[in-house]
């Protein structure tokens, strides 16, 4: 697995890079050397709070997971296991995707606000069409609160968000 390591607003260290890197390899056993894990540390601005930002690109697939605190080595120690948490939760969806000796029995026993809201990013991907049980569990995988994608049943584009009671809420588009 190819791993890339970049800064915003912040300039990552030597010592950061090395961590990661050595932290990341963990993952090797999952991913196959064509994919990609991105590493993307910044900075909260004003601010002494650290972002690592961890997305894996993976066979026309996307797993992502942040992380935010005061130390940004302490997001590193947090974030690994956090993918493989989430690796193990969708052992059944993913298997198919990942590597074939992926999970061995020895990992599958292991445990382990601004006042006013501005617009600082604009993002624009393509909608696939899916079931609202595979919305859900693009949800879960991408660590969001909300997905955004077309239904495959009436063609007509659906928000899949996570709900503070810990449910997920599907939002149904008429136009």
């Amino acid at each position: 697995m190819r791993i890339e390591i970049i800064g915003t607003n912040y300039t990552p260290s030597n010592q950061l890079k090395e961590l990661i890197g050595k932290k990341a390899a963990k993952l090797d056993r999952f991913f196959s050397d064509g994919d990609t894990a991105k590493f993307v540390c910044s900075q909260v601005k004003g601010k002494d709070r650290f972002t690592l930002e961890a997305t894996i690109y993976f066979n026309g697939n996307m797993l992502r997971v942040e992380e935010t605190s005061d130390n940004i080595y302490d997001n590193v120690y947090v974030i690994i296991p956090k993918i493989e948490r989430m690796i193990r939760k969708y052992r059944t969806k993913l298997d198919k995707k990942l590597k074939e000796d992926a999970f061995s029995e020895k990992f599958l026993a292991s445990e382990d606000v601004p006042v006013k809201p501005e617009v600082v990013k604009n993002k624009k991907f393509g909608l696939k069409p899916l079931s609202k049980d595979d919305a859900i569990s693009e949800l879960e995988l991408l660590d969001h609160d909300f997905y955004l994608y077309l239904n495959e049943n009436t063609g007509m584009v659906n928000v899949a968000y996570k709900r503070k009671d810990g449910n997920v809420g599907i939002i149904e588009c008429v136009y």
